[in-house]
């Protein structure tokens, strides 16, 4: 397993420099697409990283991009705009400051709980917390979502699941 602290200089460097640089390519003016490939291959899992401001986005990054790069995951980060329109907490979207997508490979071999702790070590030190409506807690500021919700042309395109695997997890209102 990669060392969280070994990656924190190079994710310091990379991803906010890609955050920053990237704000013009954010989607719905909300997101900003960090990590990823074409060939990357949905599990249904996603992290979320509570966030409230791009301060702690900058933060956020500084300690997991290269992390979470390494790792094959992909990553979107939000922007000031999102926070703006999601500071009420009763806001379905609120805290949302990272997602990060976890691939089949790493989640059909259990590799995601090792993963997962490295992610929480990694974020020691971010102390900020709070709720992310529909999550479950694995920290104060990391929780989880099962949501494999797209069509499944969509997931066979991709790969990952075949159609009995996808029809025994799909959650159209997820």
């Amino acid at each position: 397993m990669p060392d969280p602290k070994k990656h924190h200089q190079q994710g310091l460097n990379e991803g906010v420099k890609n955050y920053s640089q990237s704000k013009g390519l954010a989607i719905f003016g909300n997101f900003v697409p960090l990590t990823g490939s074409s060939t990357f291959k949905f599990s249904g899992y996603k992290l979320h990283i509570y966030a409230t401001s791009e301060d702690d986005v900058v933060l956020i990054l500084s300690k997991i991009y290269e992390l979470v790069k390494s790792a094959g995951c992909t990553m979107k980060a939000a922007t000031s705009s999102f926070f703006t329109s999601t500071k009420d907490t009763v806001n379905p979207q609120h805290g949302k400051g990272i997602t990060i997508y976890l691939p089949f490979n790493m989640v059909a071999s259990a590799g995601q709980l090792g993963f997962i702790d490295l992610v929480k070590m990694a974020l020691s030190g971010y102390s900020k917390s709070g709720n992310i409506n529909g999550d479950t807690r694995l920290s104060h500021n990391v929780f989880y979502r099962y949501e494999l919700n797209i069509p499944w042309s969509k997931v066979k395109e991709k790969g990952g699941l075949n159609e009995a695997e996808y029809r025994r997890h799909y959650n159209p209102n997820a």
